[in-house]
């Protein structure tokens, strides 16, 4: 089912939900790219039943103390993934798109399916 979005010009049309969210995220990181930044690039800890969540998108890293464990991060566009599901990969539709130079400054928000796949031959 297609939402339809009044844009901020009030003329409507029709998005799916994943593509209303990325259009949303853009139109938030060109009024305030500082806060959007801060937001996004803010992760806290998570546990290890929010780390299984099927849709939800967590951050392992290898844990210094208990080695056979990991420490999980959540942020904000994980959280945001899980509420539209995971494609065949098991990835979040939305994506960041962030500088070479300087990975906490974020480009743009993108639609994973929208962007070419990569060629594996």
């Amino acid at each position: 089912m297609a939402a339809v979005y009044l844009t901020r010009m009030g003329k409507t049309r029709n998005l799916d939900p994943v593509r209303q969210a990325v259009q949303i995220l853009n139109e938030a990181l060109a009024d305030d790219r500082e806060a959007i930044e801060k937001l996004f690039n803010h992760r806290v800890r998570a546990n290890d039943k929010l780390a299984a969540h099927p849709t939800i998108q967590v951050l392992a890293e290898p844990n210094p103390v208990e080695t056979e464990n990991h420490l999980y991060t959540l942020g904000i566009l994980g959280l945001i993934n899980g509420l539209f599901g995971v494609d065949e990969r098991g990835w979040g539709h939305i994506a960041s798109v962030v500088d070479d130079g300087d990975n906490s400054k974020i480009i743009r928000f993108i639609v994973r399916a929208d962007e070419p796949k990569e060629d594996k031959t």
